[in-house]
């Protein structure tokens, strides 16, 4: 019961989106690390090998750059 008396701290999308101005830039960002995570789904059907490995760790390396960013914006 005492947790339905606690104000809800969850940020939502919308007031997300008016941190970084505006919805539209804020979907692009999460269009793209979708596209990201599509590609390393992709790699991740086919057989291993070495250059599917560093594919993947590119794309790692990115969402991890991506996620820097959300957490920037949003801090």
């Amino acid at each position: 019961m005492a947790e339905q008396n606690r104000p809800n701290t969850n940020v939502t999308d919308f007031e997300r989106a008016d941190r970084i101005n505006g919805l539209e830039e804020y979907q692009a960002l999460l269009d793209y690390v979708e596209d990201i995570a599509m590609a390393v789904i992709q790699v991740g059907e086919h057989p291993a090998s070495e250059a599917a490995r560093q594919l993947v760790d590119i794309f790692f390396d990115e969402l991890f750059n991506m996620m820097q960013i959300f957490i920037e914006l949003f801090n």
